[in-house]
């Protein structure tokens, strides 16, 4: 540029001067802007850098940093934003939904939570098409719902619904997705149906949501659950420390979610017969809950309950039957007597009576529980074959043969229909029937079983 200058043509694009020639000179040889040339604002900014290079680096991070800081916090009040229009888009729908329960819709009649429930879903697929975010976010929400109120089957099939929408809303690595997708292996858990479990938590954990959303947390809790189910203890209880010291760490030793992952370690403490620690925690759960939700709370229910497996585990059945009708009676109160929780507390509580001698006691807690869901028609569900199950122990060990034998029976060939001729539930039930019989002297039918 300084060569072109001094030989320019035209007389007034030339230095006009040497003093101004050797200006530009040392200008160029000390990286100083020239007056050859007209500089760009980015030539002046380059040469500058050159000159004070430390200082350039320095503010170039800076300003990295501070782009990196805004573009997060756009990416943030975005999401926010969206997640702000799903919360409203969801309040808007289900303040509609539950206008059927209105005297002016229902004509007075009493409607259900399942009744409610099954018009969500319903609705779902109409007013919510042209809001795919919100529409996932409200089956996922509906699977949740029908599995606390015990409709695992529904549960189920919205839940694989939930998982779809998710995706197709916002992409298979969303953190909705895998929260769905969470959702949908602890139900299928709950079913004991490990298999598929599995099978639909490794899809989700090849998605790879963002590290630290709260889907891929989900998919964390939901690999410990499959763990334990699996007979895999230690490795879930060295996982479970890891995930409840994280928690603590992001959100508090007292928030609801390092409760939550308290509890499931010391559930699987539990079960890992490491009664002191399981029980240590257990009990202080249960005081926080009472504290957080009074005593006639579902959470201080569940808590209870987890607290009566623990000692009923430890020659202490005395106590574990204090702490279970409690949870028995909280759960009858806010859940009803054919709630799945319910059911399960009044099991544990049959068993720790059975334990403590309390033969008849235990076999009319289970009655109960039985007719309770005769009454709401679900005598064909894996729950009701569950008490069946006790009941023909319970005879078993009061030496009532005949009723155990024809109970187990009955049970076996349930689980056979349902779960497999060769599922080990199946083969154990029929090992079981194969006992009774033989205390009878019925040889030649319990050798059949037995093959």
């Amino acid at each position: 540029a300084i060569v072109a200058t001094a030989l320019a043509k035209d007389p007034r694009r030339r230095y006009d001067s040497v003093d101004r020639l050797a200006a530009d000179l040392r200008s160029a040889l000390a990286s100083r802007p020239i007056v050859a040339r007209r500089e760009t604002a980015w030539g002046r900014a380059a040469r500058f850098a050159r000159r004070h290079a430390a200082a350039s680096l320095l503010a170039t991070l800076a300003v990295a940093s501070l782009a990196a800081g805004l573009l997060a916090t756009t990416l943030v009040a975005r999401e926010r934003t969206r997640e702000a229009q799903k919360a409203a888009e969801l309040g808007a729908f289900l303040e509609r939904l539950f206008e059927v329960a209105s005297p002016e819709v229902s004509g007075g009649a009493p409607v259900s939570a399942r009744e409610i429930l099954a018009e969500g879903a319903v609705r779902a697929e109409h007013e919510l098409a042209d809001a795919p975010a919100t529409r996932a976010a409200l089956l996922a929400l509906l699977a949740r719902l029908h599995r606390q109120v015990g409709d695992r089957e529904r549960a189920l099939s919205l839940g694989e619904s939930a998982v779809a929408a998710a995706i197709a809303a916002e992409g298979p690595a969303s953190s909705a997705a895998a929260g769905s997708a969470a959702e949908l292996v602890s139900t299928l858990l709950e079913e004991k149906r490990l298999q598929e479990a599995e099978r639909f938590l490794v899809e989700a954990e090849a998605r790879r949501p963002p590290l630290e959303s709260p889907g891929a947390h989900d998919l964390a809790r939901a690999r410990v659950s499959l763990l334990a189910g699996q007979g895999k203890l230690a490795e879930a209880i060295a996982a479970a420390r890891r995930i409840l010291a994280a928690t603590e760490a992001r959100d508090g030793a007292a928030s609801a979610a390092a409760l939550a992952d308290r509890r499931a370690l010391a559930e699987y403490l539990s079960e890992n017969e490491e009664l002191d620690e399981a029980e240590r925690l257990q009990r202080g759960i249960v005081t926080a809950l009472v504290a957080a939700h009074g005593e006639r709370h579902p959470a201080v229910a569940r808590a209870r309950h987890d607290l009566g497996v623990t000692l009923g585990r430890g020659p202490r059945a005395d106590e574990a039957i204090a702490e279970l009708e409690q949870a028995v009676a909280i759960h009858r109160a806010t859940q009803g007597e054919e709630h799945w929780e319910t059911i399960a507390s009044v099991r544990e509580l049959a068993a720790n009576l059975s334990k403590a001698a309390r033969y008849e006691a235990a076999l009319e807690r289970l009655a109960e529980a039985e007719r309770a869901l005769v009454a709401a028609g679900r005598q064909e569900s894996f729950l009701y074959q569950n008490l069946l199950n006790d009941r023909a122990l319970a005879y078993y060990q009061t030496a009532r043969y005949g009723e155990s034998a024809a109970l187990f029976g009955r049970v076996a060939a349930a689980w056979s229909k349902t779960l497999g001729p060769n599922h080990p539930h199946t083969l154990t039930a029929l090992a079981d029937e194969a006992g009774a019989l033989s205390e009878e002297g019925r040889f030649a039918e319990a050798v059949p079983r037995l093959r």
